[in-house]
Parts: structure tokens; sequence; C-alpha cells
């Protein structure tokens, strides 16, 4: 579990190394951190986090129950956290 969501902070990771000025970047993080972030729990409360106010669940439109795969985004789509779980043998 702690594997996949690993590999959620890596996705996030990389979609910040995007190229763009390293400023602007720094002011928009430190306005993110201010805002409120929204509660999200999954697996009966085994896997919690905490998500910007401005990202939304977006799992109907690219997961679906069967690969138990949950997408997070923002309205522009440029930032998304995605989460896969999966079951342990």
């Amino acid at each position: 579990m702690v594997k996949y969501a690993g590999i959620g902070l890596l996705v996030m990771g990389l979609a910040a190394c995007d190229n763009n000025d390293t400023k602007a970047s720094a002011e928009s993080a430190a306005a993110e951190s201010q805002a409120s972030g929204q509660p999200i729990s999954l697996m009966d409360g085994k896997l919690s986090f905490s998500l910007p106010a401005d990202m939304t669940d977006q799992s109907g439109k690219l997961g679906t129950q069967a690969n138990n795969m949950h997408v997070y985004s923002d309205p522009t789509g440029q930032k998304a956290v995605i989460v896969i779980v999966g079951d342990n043998p």
C-alpha cells in the first residue's frame, strides 16, 4: 500500500518538473499551502491524505471500480493525483 502511495507522489513530483519559472511556482506553492485542503479517505479510512481545494474527484471519467484507480485533478488538468489501490496477496 505504501508502494502505491509512493507512486502517486512520484507522479506529482514529475508533474512539477515541467521547466516553468521556479519563482512563479514557488509563489503558487505558497498560495496553495495557505488554501485549505480537502481530506480524502480511501479503503475504509486505512489510506487518507489531503488535497488542495481546487482538485476534484475525476475517477468517474478515468478510473473504474474494477481497476481501483482514483484520479483527482484541477479544472485545467495541469495537476493530477492518481491513486491505484492494490490487493494484498
